[in-house]
């Protein structure tokens, strides 16, 4: 087990398989339970994101009067930046942190998602294998590349090459019969070039074949074959099978969406990238004054629509199950924005001192006084 499974990837399965059980195994219901708790753990961290934001709006009217008084002098001007940042307490990358630790989140939730017998049923290699023979044994899986992976596995069709070769002699023999001797003999070079070893001997797949993303498609047939399946297994594997349901408004959370083909599993995407744009459009109106500089609005336009345009991307290359976690993470941040502002109006009144009376989103007067002689007074 490498750190980051031992530190992110089995807590956050361990959580997972409770928020499963008080739900009865529904999946859609699990994860938003999880969502909900990583957002309320995390709470404290986001209150001192936003506060961040907050400071760096409060002393930008700073930040430009000593641009206006150095600008021809970055040495001095950077001196007198740190000493600003270090007597009004603000910190730099004080805000990150939250957004740093929603990559751990996500890497580790997709792990649990796409191996869901390594992480929720904690089903050794031998286990699995057993598994997969025992799900090919009943018949009940329906993923076709899933079947496709089984049948290469367990199941290889040997022999197949002499099925070749008699229909390859009988194109042949017409064509000789034909006098087409040039025919006859590219229909045997041909059949002979399409035999494989592995097709002449029978040899199976490796069952790497099986990849980690046909997990998900295994573990879904345990729902409706639970008891058929647990027949097949040795007693020590069946007992830690757990029939989870993965089906969400009648689709599979374990599929992928496509820009292939369209279908209902587009809706996710969307909701996520939708919800994305949201949650920056409110983001940036809460976060004080906007920056005057064109440069500096342009940036901001661009972050509104990085975020749901990744989104979107992220919708489109992993499982269902991810992105409703996703917009299940969106929403909740959406709800907890104004709650993070009434906290920090009650404990920090000086960030929004400028709002009271006037019901604006304007931040208070910078202390630094640029006089027209170039001298400045606090």
């Amino acid at each position: 087990m490498n750190i980051f499974d031992l530190l992110v990837t089995t807590p956050f399965a361990f959580i997972l398989r409770l928020f499963l059980t008080i739900c009865q195994n529904e999946y859609w219901l699990a994860l938003i339970l999880f969502t909900i708790f990583t957002k309320v753990v995390l709470f404290p961290l986001a209150v001192k994101q936003k506060k961040g934001m907050l400071d760096q709006a409060r002393i930008q009217p700073k930040i430009k009067a000593l641009e206006k008084k150095y600008k021809d002098n970055k040495e001095k001007y950077n001196e007198e930046l740190q000493k600003l940042y270090k007597d009004e307490k603000v910190s730099l990358f004080g805000g990150c942190l939250p957004l740093l630790l929603t990559v751990p989140i996500l890497f580790g939730l997709y792990a649990i998602i796409r191996e869901p017998l390594v992480h929720l049923m904690s089903l050794s290699e031998l286990g699995r294998l057993q598994v997969y023979k025992a799900v090919f044994d009943s018949k009940v899986a329906v993923n076709a590349d899933l079947v496709a992976a089984l049948q290469s596995v367990f199941a290889p069709t040997p022999l197949t090459s002499p099925n070749i070769l008699v229909q390859a002699f009988q194109d042949a023999f017409s064509a000789i019969s034909g006098g087409g001797l040039s025919s006859a003999a590219s229909t045997i070079t041909a059949a002979l070039q399409g035999i494989t070893p592995d097709i002449a001997m029978g040899v199976p797949a490796p069952v790497s074949v099986i990849t980690q993303s046909y997990q998900i498609h295994v573990a879904a047939v345990f729902r409706d074959n639970f008891s058929v399946l647990q027949e097949l297994l040795p007693a020590d594997v069946a007992k830690q099978l757990i029939p989870i349901n993965f089906n969400f408004l009648g689709l599979s959370l374990g599929e992928t969406p496509s820009f292939g083909q369209v279908s209902f599993l587009w809706l996710f995407p969307a909701l996520s990238g939708g919800s994305a744009y949201l949650l920056s459009v409110l983001t940036q109106k809460n976060s004080g004054p906007q920056n005057a500089n064109p440069q500096a609005q342009s940036q901001t336009k661009m972050m509104t629509l990085m975020s749901p345009l990744l989104s979107l991307w992220i919708g489109f290359s992993v499982p269902v199950a991810l992105s409703i976690y996703w917009i299940a993470n969106n929403l909740c941040s959406l709800l907890q924005e104004p709650i993070s502002i009434w906290y920090l109006k009650r404990k920090h009144p000086q960030l929004y001192a400028a709002d009271a009376g006037k019901g604006g989103d304007k931040a208070p007067l910078p202390d630094i006084i640029i006089e027209k002689n170039g001298r400045s007074k606090e």
